[in-house]
């Protein structure tokens, strides 16, 4: 009877571990909406692919940005944002200089990635942005399409990227850690390292919704 009790009391302790390592995300939604233009808003044409998942959202598209917003509001986890690249990402006078991108961690959260599944506080990140896909697919769904345009070296840059680690760090007070949806064509900080809010130009709402 007693070694009953032991292996339920020591499921119920494994139970309430497995919960506890999990962090979720309800309010952040997939989609993108179609949004008109407020009077505070502003349209951003946006040609990159850095947030594209499997219907290459955020490509080739105008979005609308709320450059206001975040004097009334906290940066939460999962809110895309407009931002201006660290001047050390640069890389020549023809790349972009601004960019949207996604919240993964915010200050004072510890944050690591291990074989491409991202932890924040030690948890698993359990939503749609949690681990690393290219076009939103994982390397399992990678990997049974057709690349015809990537060559032996392409494709290893590709496996070590779905492979990632990162050592864990501690987003420091006035910064963010951002990540594309679609971190593999994205400039983000496994490129520069957690973001000052500083650069941060405002919201991403959704597409613009044209008259």
């Amino acid at each position: 009877m007693k070694l009953l009790l032991t292996i339920i009391c020591f499921s119920i302790i494994l139970c309430g571990c497995s919960k506890a390592s999990v962090i979720s995300d309800p309010y952040t939604v997939e989609g993108v909406e179609y949004v008109a233009l407020g009077n505070e808003d502003i349209a951003v044409d946006h040609g990159f692919d850095g947030m594209a998942r499997s219907k290459l959202e955020f490509t080739n598209n105008k979005v609308v940005v709320n450059p206001s917003y975040y004097d009334h509001h906290e940066i939460k986890r999962g809110d895309i944002i407009y931002y201006d690249i660290p001047p050390e990402a640069i890389v020549d006078e023809f790349q972009q200089k601004e960019e949207i991108i996604r919240v993964i961690a915010i200050e004072g959260e510890r944050i690591s990635i291990k074989k491409g599944q991202i932890y924040v506080d030690g948890s698993r990140l359990n939503t749609f942005y949690g681990k690393l896909l290219a076009y939103g697919m994982d390397k399992k769904q990678y990997s049974k399409v057709d690349h015809p345009g990537c060559d032996p070296q392409c494709q290893k840059s590709v496996n070590d990227y779905f492979g990632t680690d990162m050592e864990e760090i501690i987003v420091p007070a006035g910064y963010i850690f951002v990540l594309g949806d679609n971190s593999l064509r994205s400039i983000g900080s496994l490129n520069f390292g957690p973001l000052s809010k500083s650069l941060v130009k405002g919201k991403v709402l959704g597409y613009l919704k044209e008259k």
